[in-house]
């Protein structure tokens, strides 16, 4: 289903079951729905679910773009990745996805007339966008309005197929930190040596130097 709350992979930690509130409320509307005989009353809780999980998922998104950005705030030697999965219940890939939908939005990639639209879509429909934007895929004028009129998940899923049949742009720029600490630079035609960090290092100072490096620049960690 690709209108859940929010998408979470199955990697994802359980959500514990022992809060009734929200199972309570729901027996509460649908008793007065019933009792009533006012379906209204039953369906407008629902698009009032639907208007919460959708502001809940850009929210979120939103939340843990800007918490990595700012991340060195804290003077902390875990990254962002080592304290955010434990907390929070979300897998690496999850949050990852979230910050690229956050990226896609704050960078402002998408047309202007286009972007509120495009905003009210769903998680699930927003992530396959954010990664091919990620992954330095181009899309038009065109592209763009497609997305925003498509009905469902599946025909944005087959119009991101389409548009990465094409090559990423050449002047796309990744950097890659791999495990040994060596950075490389690389777009659609090579892959350079640029430096390493020395991330085997213990020191508190260090490892919150390359931390904030690697945060700052959006360093992708191989």
């Amino acid at each position: 289903m690709n209108d859940e709350l929010m998408l979470l992979s199955g990697l994802d930690q359980p959500i514990p079951a022992d809060d009734t509130f929200w199972e309570d409320r729901i027996d509460e509307i649908l008793e007065k729905a019933f009792r009533e005989q006012d379906v209204n009353y039953a369906l407008n809780a629902c698009e009032s679910l639907v208007k919460i999980a959708k502001l809940s998922g850009r929210s979120l998104a939103t939340m843990l773009y800007k918490l990595k950005q700012h991340w060195n705030i804290f003077e902390i030697t875990e990254t962002f990745e080592e304290l955010a999965y434990p907390k929070i219940g979300l897998h690496p890939h999850t949050i990852e996805r979230y910050i690229k939908v956050a990226e896609m939005f704050a960078t402002h990639t998408i047309p202007a007339d286009l972007e509120e639209q495009i905003k009210q879509r769903n998680m699930g429909e927003l992530i396959p966008i954010a990664n091919a934007v990620a992954q330095g895929y181009e899309f038009d004028a065109e592209d763009w309005k497609d997305l925003a009129n498509s009905p469902d998940f599946s025909t944005i899923s087959k119009k991101v197929r389409d548009i990465k049949g094409q090559p990423p742009r050449k002047s796309s720029l990744a950097i890659m930190i791999d495990k040994f600490g060596t950075l490389w630079a690389m777009n659609n035609e090579d892959r350079k040596f640029v430096g390493s960090l020395e991330i085997i290092s213990d020191e508190p100072l260090v490892k919150k130097a390359i931390n904030r490096i690697i945060d700052n620049a959006g360093v992708m960690r191989q």
